[in-house]
């Protein structure tokens, strides 16, 4: 299956950088091409994980003060239209650094993808890395066509201080896009994925969540 990953990379991530390349090499289906957005100085510390001819790097044109949350949507936006003008592949996994998923899950979603041919987005619920039996909704897990990519941008509000992830609104869009039952956006327990914490913890799902796990 032809795919790309597309990452963005925070500057608190650094724990997970040799955790990702070991996860991207292990995968048993490589991906066309991984397009990671970072910092300047996030760059040169991850580029330690070798010179690789499938990696495009989206940086920052310019060094900005910005919060957490607001660093990811812009990531993920600059990586979304990165993406679509390559225009290499029809699906792209939104891989957050810090998540391990298995080497098959690119086998595991293709056959999950023959008996759902509507598909445009499938969120993968991952665990929180602070609580086994705790999990998280986000996109840090997400295969999604090109065709959802195009539909709508990332984007976050902030109303009186308080912002949005860009993840709640893009979901609520995809959400809506299923209701009108032509194409499907699905969300639930679909990979077993791990997730890494920076004092070195490798969370997994509770056996409770992996009872739940469809792929």
């Amino acid at each position: 299956m032809e795919y790309c990953v597309l990452t963005p990379i925070g500057p608190q991530k650094g724990y997970a950088r040799d955790l990702y390349w070991n996860a991207i090499d292990s995968l048993k289906q490589s991906p066309t091409q991984i397009y990671l957005y970072s910092k300047r100085n996030v760059h040169y510390d991850w580029m330690k994980g070798g010179k690789r001819s499938n990696v495009t790097w989206c940086q920052e044109p310019e060094e900005t003060k910005t919060r957490t949350l607001q660093a990811v949507t812009i990531g993920r936006e600059v990586l979304r239209q990165k993406y679509l003008n390559d225009g290499l592949t029809d699906w792209a996994l939104l891989l957050d650094p810090d998540i391990i998923p298995r080497p098959d899950i690119i086998d595991k979603f293709e056959e999950f993808l023959k008996d759902h041919p509507l598909l445009v987005v499938l969120r993968s619920y991952h665990p929180s890395r602070v609580d086994s039996s705790e999990i998280r909704h986000g996109l840090s897990c997400t295969f999604a066509h090109r065709e959802a990519l195009e539909a709508y941008p990332f984007t976050m509000a902030c109303i009186r201080g308080v912002c949005t992830g860009d993840d709640l609104i893009w979901m609520a869009v995809m959400g809506q896009l299923n209701r009108r039952k032509h194409v499907e956006a699905l969300a639930g327990f679909y990979f077993d994925v791990k997730h890494a914490h920076e004092d070195g913890r490798i969370k997994e799902f509770s056996r409770e969540h992996k009872r739940k796990l469809i792929c």
